[in-house]
């Protein structure tokens, strides 16, 4: 009996969201997942780990990549000519594969979906700061292009954090054995002291509210930030949900520390997020990525033209900006003697120390206190 070939079509390898991690849809609906990376002669392999049905998973199948692709490198030495495989490997695309990674490590492992926008968030963020690097090829990059990217007017805090993230990207590709060198590896920027010590007076909230009061974005921004006490990203992506309906507290995400926590709003901030015809509560005209410049671009000439005449540019410590708000928030607070623990989980402090900048404003109730004390023993 003579048997015929079946002609059967071959399936695909698709790249996964897993650095050199393939899968194949089975025509059963199951799925096989393989590995590719480069053995001691340079040489690229492919190697099948198993079906989803016998719980092989992309994250499996990248840890036993790395171990693979270490227990190489602990035998024998890197080729020099690694990069003649990738010749050009464009800062864009790391920055892709850097974020792609994160979002595969940070929030699928964790079942939360919602954070994924806070990740591209601060993607968009990178790519507008280091936008004339992204096109251009990795491996001729220098320490000094990607300093020529960093605003001088930004506060030193936010330049180290520019550095810092594209240090980590630099750092991810040389993991990844996508790069040789990290350019960025032993900087190290000085903190300044630029701690800002305005706020703004009662006063002066009211006539900045009377000036925004005609644009329902940069109203309710004001009244958010004023209320809350959060940062400019923090408050830019707020959305409906994140309002409890039954009550006036609010749910905010702290981008610096990657973590959600608790804030309280008025009546009448309640009232216009409700009325908000966007899921995103401050979203006009825009991308949801572009609010913070919008705001950025609207808000900042008022603050300049209604407090900063005649201050220097660069006087970090006095002049109002968007962040002055958060400090506003604070020194209210203080003021009006809430306790310093109060305060900083209210701005989600992780360290005190960093609260008790607000504890110089707080009444003086030294004496007080011990008079008081002293009276309750002499009385008895």
């Amino acid at each position: 009996m003579e048997f015929q070939r079946l002609n059967l079509p071959k399936i695909p390898y698709k790249k996964t969201k897993y650095s050199g991690v393939y899968e194949q849809h089975l025509l059963n609906n199951d799925i096989s997942y393989s590995i590719v990376y480069r053995d001691e002669n340079n040489v690229q392999k492919r190697k099948n780990l198993g079906r989803r049905s016998q719980g092989i998973t992309p994250l499996y199948c990248e840890n036993e990549r790395a171990k693979t692709i270490e227990n190489i490198k602990n035998n024998i030495a890197i080729p020099i000519n690694v990069l003649a495989r990738k010749k050009i490997l464009t800062f864009r695309e790391l920055v892709d594969d850097y974020f792609d990674d994160k979002i595969a490590r940070k929030i699928l492992k964790d079942n939360v979906s919602d954070k994924r926008d806070h990740i591209e968030e601060s993607k968009h963020i990178i790519i507008r700061t280091f936008d004339v690097l992204l096109d251009r090829n990795v491996h001729k990059l220098l320490e000094n292009d990607f300093f020529k990217c960093i605003d001088s007017k930004n506060a030193q805090s936010t330049k180290i954090k520019q550095i810092n993230t594209a240090k980590a990207i630099l750092k991810f590709g040389l993991s990844k054995n996508l790069i040789l060198q990290n350019v960025l590896e032993n900087i190290k920027l000085a903190k300044a002291n630029n701690r800002r010590v305005r706020y703004l007076t009662l006063d002066e909230i009211h006539i900045l509210l009377a000036r925004v009061k005609h644009d329902s974005q940069l109203y309710l921004f004001v009244l958010l930030a004023l209320s809350t006490g959060a940062r400019l990203q923090t408050i830019c992506n707020i959305q409906k949900k994140d309002l409890n309906l039954k009550g006036n507290n609010i749910s905010l995400f702290n981008f610096k520390s990657s973590n959600w926590y608790e804030g309280y709003v008025t009546d009448e901030i309640k009232e216009l997020i409700k009325s908000s015809s966007n899921d995103y509560v401050l979203l006009r005209n825009t991308l949801f990525h572009r609010i913070p410049y919008q705001i950025q671009d609207k808000l900042q000439p008022i603050l300049n033209q209604l407090f900063n005449v005649g201050l220097d540019t660069k006087d970090a410590r006095n002049r109002v900006v968007i962040h002055t708000l958060r400090h506003t928030f604070a020194s209210h607070l203080a003021i009006n003697n809430n306790p310093i623990f109060t305060i900083m989980k209210l701005l989600d402090h992780k360290d005190i120390k960093d609260t008790l900048i607000y504890a110089e404003l707080s009444p003086d109730n030294k004496k007080s206190a011990v008079l008081d004390f002293m009276k309750d023993i002499t009385q008895r």
